[in-house]
């Protein structure tokens, strides 16, 4: 049973000094693209804000994929959109620094 156990040590020692840049960079807390994790939308964000215009308002009801309170006030957070109304009339535009940010290349 110790000969078990001591592969298994001997196993998570070589990952822990494995030396490649993705090991590296996860072990630190950081990211491969250099970017904060808030500038990045995830997929049903990018979905909702592909949605979008700078000029027409949108009604959230109206969106391609459910939109809840939450996520639409962490989306107006990162800056990425602009919320007005209540409730059921509550609609979203992109701002303009998100329209020029998916419109220059990757």
């Amino acid at each position: 049973m110790s000969s078990e156990a001591d592969n298994i040590a001997h196993y998570l020692q070589s990952l822990i000094q494995d030396e490649s840049p993705a090991f590296r960079a996860g072990a630190e807390g950081k990211e491969m693209t250099g970017k904060n994790s808030a500038e990045i939308p995830n997929m049903s964000q990018r979905t909702v804000m592909q949605s979008l215009s700078l000029d027409d308002w949108k009604i959230v009801a109206h969106l391609p994929v459910p939109a809840g309170e939450l996520r639409l006030n962490r989306m107006r957070d990162y800056g990425w959109i602009e919320i007005r109304g209540e409730k059921q009339r509550t609609a979203i535009r992109l701002t303009p620094a998100r329209l020029r940010a998916m419109r220059s290349p990757i």
